[in-house]
């Protein structure tokens, strides 16, 4: 704030006080000085002159008259030199006083502060321009008022305070906005006046609280506030710092096509019907023309410049016309909807309201995108992210409601799992992304065949439950799946081509098979595994069987999830033998589980149970290995080298680490790779799958034998002999045993080792339990054999007494 400096004392008019005295000596100064000088003058010269006399009068006289003279002389000249000072004094002086009385003019006026000087009254003598400007009045419509007129009453106390030097006024100018000045008084400039210095901070003020109201706005978002009644406050922060206009807040729909209000506190009610719901679309009105083009939009003359507009015409007949609207845009520059001022009349905002606006639409932006991250979580905590369909939480819900409405009005309620058949030849052929496209379509068929009040939702991988909530009768249900099958069949489109699916349907129905949503699943996917079981692409529905099997099922995979740690499982030894010699060629390693005081557990029941669970690759790799190890004890310079045979699954080819762990193994071990062959059972994936083929031609590439298991009973045995690096051919059982009286199987038989021949591969016949059966196969060419005419599968110990291993 400006500072005026000292000025020399003035009068009301700041003129110099002529009564003042000169600085200096004054004038009972003076004449006590010349009196005591005269008589010291007058006692020492009479002393002097009659002295200088000597008694002579004349003489006498002559020094009287010489020192009367003497004297008039020195006073005149005393006295003069004292004027003349005297005047010099007061000529300076004065022209000190006029050169103060200028500079505290020239600061006074040109001040860029308000100053006013008031008198003993509190009425005002004199104001500058600045006064003028910052009151609205000439300086003749300011003299003679108190500054207590022009402040506002709820500041007025502050004028009044005794001993208040400094402080902020609300003002009232004429003519104008009120406005905030920073102000402070002095009395010690000039005497008999008080100096008041008037700033303008409304800016700041305004700044302050317009501060105070956003931390407002970020406080209610932080403490979790509704989002209506943050963006409420927004509109009043927004007003306040505004006035005259009417803010208000519209959110983007999740669609697109079209705005809501969402808060318009102020807003009058013939304007808020209006803006309740509003079309995006080119020209509809100045918010959409702010979402379609990401800029704002301002439109003085709304109905000027969009004539063709609803909403525009009926905001005009409430008095609106002049609408100003910016879009709130996310982080990411997605619009999330518009923040709007209207104004009554032609009346364009003003800069400070754009500024104020455009601050408000950053804090819109911040609590819009806020909600919609809020709902997106809770979307997803009862969707389905990839289907965007109701996940089991909200099917539980779901159905918890459904069963107590067909409970009170006596509708048939059914739970429906449904599940792609063979889904993982499709995801793992097309790849994940059409595999997920595959899961959007199929939610999709089955959210749009069945009722409005019935329920889709994922359950997990390719499995979707279905809640039929309002079925007249079992018929009812059993007309729903027939239309869910048939729709199913019907070909998908990916990747631009057209694929056929199945499906597997397990059905469990309310009470009957249970009276709330848990058992009602539990006993519908009992009822899918069977009809999976069984084929697929059929529908099975839940029997009490079913769930007594269910819970077998559970409790061996429990058993088997801890047989592992727990050193339950043992590998046996099945000799292989050549066909001509009937010496011991080999073995195949086959997996046992003995639990502790327990039956043993067939492998066909805890294989595929394993490859179900996930347990078959941690499995295969301590099979792999101790197989290895063993077969590595056996081999003796000299005698012929014997193959250790290890069954793996179409799984373990599929992980990325099956070759490492068939290389560790060997390294471990020191088993040449050609002594360790891999058998695999024929499967219609085993060929199709590029990890699968490319773990295949790894393996080869290490000199590790590969076996086809059970050759001959899959659809796609001769595709396999051109597709896989095989060294040999397993000839299943079922034909070796029928062989000497079926003459198809024996068929089979010779097919398979002419095959074999042509590709240079051995042919082992597996199932020999007869000599007879022996006689045949060596016949017919098989190089080796096994089977219980030679022995079944034994612990290490047995088999190394019995061929003389140890």
């Amino acid at each position: 704030m400006t500072k005026p400096t000292q000025a020399p004392p003035s009068g009301g008019n700041g003129t110099r006080d002529a009564s003042a005295p000169p600085r200096g000596v004054g004038p009972l100064g003076i004449a006590l000085g010349y009196a005591v000088t005269a008589g010291l003058w007058i006692v020492f010269s009479d002393r002097i002159a009659e002295t200088l006399a000597r008694g002579d009068s004349d003489v006498l006289t002559a020094i009287q008259t010489a020192k009367g003279w003497l004297f008039i002389a020195v006073t005149a000249f005393v006295l003069y030199a004292l004027v003349k000072v005297r005047v010099a004094t007061e000529t300076r002086a004065a022209h000190e006083a006029r050169e103060g009385e200028r500079r505290f003019r020239a600061i006074f006026e040109g001040a860029l502060d308000a100053m006013l000087l008031t008198d003993s009254r509190g009425a005002v003598a004199d104001a500058n321009a600045a006064a003028s400007h910052l009151l609205g009045l000439p300086r003749d419509g300011i003299v003679g008022r108190t500054v207590g007129e022009f402040v506002a009453d709820g500041t007025s106390a502050t004028v009044e305070a005794a001993g208040t030097t400094r402080g902020e006024l609300e003002l009232v100018p004429a003519g104008r906005p009120r406005v905030w000045v920073e102000f402070s008084r002095r009395d010690d400039v000039v005497p008999g006046r008080r100096l008041w210095a008037l700033r303008d901070v409304s800016e700041r003020k305004r700044a302050e609280r317009r501060l105070a109201g956003q931390m407002d706005v970020l406080e209610q978002l932080a403490r979790g506030t509704p989002l209506h009644a943050v963006l409420a406050r927004l509109c009043q922060v927004v007003e306040e710092e505004a006035p005259g206009g009417h803010a208000a807040l519209l959110e983007l729909q999740p669609d697109g096509a079209s705005l809501s209000l969402v808060a318009g506190p102020r807003l009058p009610e013939g304007v808020r019907g209006p803006l309740e719901l509003l079309p995006v679309t080119s020209g509809a009105s100045p918010s959409a023309e702010a979402v379609l083009t990401k800029l704002p939009v301002l439109a003085v003359d709304a109905a000027a410049r969009m004539p063709d507009s609803q909403l525009v015409r009926r905001l005009a007949a409430e008095g609106i016309r002049s609408i100003w609207s910016s879009p709130i845009l996310s982080g990411r520059g997605d619009v999330l909807g518009t923040l709007d001022l209207y104004y009554p009349g032609e009346a364009a905002p003003s800069t400070t309201d754009l500024a104020v606006a455009e601050s408000a639409v950053g804090l819109a932006g911040v609590a819009l995108e806020r909600e919609a991250t809020e709902r997106e979580r809770r979307r997803l905590a009862y969707h389905d992210p990839l289907t965007g369909l109701p996940n089991r939480n909200l099917f539980d819900d779901r159905t918890a409601v459904a069963l107590l409405h067909a409970r009170q009005r006596g509708f048939v309620a059914a739970v429906l799992c449904v599940d792609i058949d063979r889904f993982k030849t499709v995801n793992e052929s097309l790849g994940h992304r059409w595999g997920d496209e595959l899961l959007r379509l199929v939610g999709a068929r089955l959210a749009e065949t069945v009722f409005d009040t019935d329920t889709v939702a994922r359950h997990s991988g390719s499995e979707f439950l279905v809640l039929l909530s309002r079925a007249a009768s079992q018929t009812d249900v059993a007309r729903v799946v027939k239309k869910l099958m048939d729709r199913l069949a019907e070909p998908f489109v990916l990747d631009g081509r057209e694929h056929f699916v199945s499906a597997s349907v397990g059905v469990s129905l309310f009470p009957g098979d249970g009276t709330d949503s848990e058992t009602l699943v539990r006993a519908a996917s009992a009822a899918l595994s069977r009809a999976k079981a069984q084929g697929g692409n059929r529908t099975e529905h839940y029997t009490a069987s079913l769930n007594k099997k269910a819970l077998e099922r559970l409790i061996l995979e429990t058993r088997l999830r801890r047989a592992q740690d727990s050193g339950e499982f043992s590998l046996a030894y099945q000799p292989i033998l050549d066909t001509g010699t009937r010496e011991l060629a080999g073995a195949e390693a086959l997996l046992r589980w003995n639990p502790p005081g327990g039956r043993e557990v067939a492998p066909s029941e805890f294989i595929p149970l394993a490859e179900e669970i996930g347990l078959i690759v941690a499995l295969g790799q301590w099979v792999l290995r101790e197989a290895c190890a063993t077969a590595q004890r056996w081999q003796r310079p000299g005698r012929r080298p014997l193959r250790i045979g290890v069954n793996v699954s179409s799984r373990q080819l599929a992980g990325s680490d099956m070759v490492a762990t068939v290389r560790q193994a060997l390294a471990e071990s020191g088993l040449p790779p050609d002594l360790l062959e891999l058998e695999v059972t024929e499967s219609s994936q085993l060929g199709e799958e590029p990890a699968i083929r490319s773990a295949v031609a790894a393996l080869a590439s290490l000199g590790v034998g590969l076996a086809m298991d059970d050759f001959g009973t899959g659809y796609s045995s001769m595709s396999y002999l051109k597709r896989l690096p095989l060294t040999t051919l397993k000839i299943d059982r079922s034909f070796v045993v029928d062989a000497a009286r079926d003459p198809k199987d024996l068929a089979i038989v010779r097919s398979v080792v002419a095959m074999a021949r042509a590709g240079r591969l051995r042919v082992v016949a597996e199932g020999v339990e007869e000599e007879e059966q022996l006689a045949l196969v060596a016949r017919e060419g098989c190089d080796e054999f096994q089977g219980f005419l030679i022995g079944p599968g034994v612990p290490r110990e047995e088999f190394e007494r019995t061929w003389g291993l140890c």
